[in-house]
């Protein structure tokens, strides 16, 4: 992966597409799903797609440079996975309701548990990482407790502070 290309992604890909939803809905109380279910599916799709090209292709250099073994296959299916769940409708069926929210949270789970397993086992560069990562995704978990919802405010402070994070760990600059 070229990491130059990916500064593009994480300094103006990400905020950009973490930034519209500001302008166009009540980002506190509405979350993308929303956006998705009223007219704005491409972009919605745009935004799945930079958030999980950051969650795959960042932890994976970072796995590779610290020696980490993972399961890219696993890897692969979990970023995915998603990426998947902005195609399940969201509006009708309490079924589809239903997988959209529980395979987002298999995948995203799974994914954090990638970034676990391999903790007892590593040195201490790969450690710090992971700290910091979780640091984020506890900081998201906390907005989403604040605000009582999964809202487009959460969902794009976890895209942008994992991506970010990700790509500088991958980049091996100090946060």
């Amino acid at each position: 992966m070229k990491l130059k290309k990916s500064m593009f992604h994480v300094y103006f890909l990400q905020f950009f597409v973490n930034i519209l939803p500001f302008f166009w809905i009540d980002v506190f109380y509405d979350n993308y799903t929303y956006l998705a279910n009223h007219g704005h599916f491409f972009f919605v799709l745009l935004w799945a797609m930079s958030t999980c090209y950051g969650l795959y292709f960042y932890a994976k250099e970072i796995w590779q440079q610290n020696q980490i073994p993972f399961n890219e296959k696993k890897h692969a299916l979990l970023c995915l996975g998603m990426l998947l769940v902005v195609c399940i409708p969201y509006k009708n069926s309490t079924l589809l309701k239903d997988i959209h929210v529980w395979l987002f949270i298999v995948c995203f789970s799974l994914y954090c548990f990638e970034w676990i397993q391999p903790i007892r086992t590593s040195n201490l560069s790969y450690q710090k990482i992971c700290q910091n990562t979780f640091i984020g995704i506890f900081l998201c978990l906390a907005t989403f407790l604040a605000i009582g919802s999964m809202t487009a405010f959460t969902e794009s402070l976890a895209s942008l502070i994992l991506n970010a994070t990700l790509y500088h760990y991958a980049k091996k600059e100090p946060m």
